[in-house]
């Protein structure tokens, strides 16, 4: 299986990888683990992946185009993954869930 992670803290993945269950998995040949840059898609000078709220309003929020040039890039390599969002308005994760996804050819 492969999973492919795109985050705005790739070293705090890479420190993860390595010292935890999932590192054997990947050691062991079981699992491939890409994480990719958010940063890395945008297109201004500073790298900004966040903006105000459109309309006003306190807070941050991630703006789109970076995720949309990330997700194009990562899916074109090899089969097209399935794709997780992590959100508070998600399902849950289980057991059910995870033995679900543990089916998929390359997560997202």
């Amino acid at each position: 299986m492969r999973i492919d992670v795109i985050t705005i803290f790739p070293a705090v993945f890479q420190e993860f990888l390595g010292a935890s269950l999932i590192g054997r998995a990947i050691a062991a040949g079981l699992l491939e683990v890409h994480v990719h840059d958010l940063r890395e898609y945008t297109e201004d000078p500073h790298r900004s992946v966040d903006d105000e709220p459109y309309g006003g309003g306190g807070g941050m929020v991630m703006t789109a185009p970076p995720w949309l040039r990330a997700v194009r890039s990562v899916s074109g390599d090899g089969p097209r993954p399935h794709r997780i969002l992590l959100s508070p308005q998600g399902e849950r994760l289980d057991d059910a869930r995870v033995r679900s996804l543990a089916g998929e050819e390359r997560l997202m």
